[in-house]
């Protein structure tokens, strides 16, 4: 039952990290122009390339960064408070018998 149980969550949380990053060890160039991170940097990018305010193109891009950015965290929240919990509460009630007598 454990197993299953952290099969599952394993996968919700992979499914998570990828809303931030690209997966590991790919290989070639792979970049995912949808992740929080690619995002985020493109913002940055035009935040550290302007010599003044930024400009529309920077305004656009860092209104993408923070609609991107309040996706994901609503989507990790509902996860911490909703299925994760629930995960904690089944862990908790397997009683583990490390040794048996």
């Amino acid at each position: 039952h454990i197993q299953k149980l952290n099969t599952t969550h394993k996968k919700r949380l992979e499914e998570l990290e990828l809303l931030f990053f690209d997966k590991e060890n790919q290989k070639g160039i792979q970049r995912n122009p949808k992740t929080l991170m690619a995002i985020q940097g493109r913002a940055r990018h035009y935040v550290y390339s302007s010599y003044g305010a930024p400009g529309p193109n920077a305004q656009i891009a860092i209104d993408k960064a923070r609609s991107k950015l309040e996706e994901v965290s609503a989507l990790v929240q509902e996860y911490l408070t909703g299925d994760w919990l629930e995960y904690q509460k089944e862990v908790e009630a397997i009683n583990f018998k490390i040794f048996d007598k």
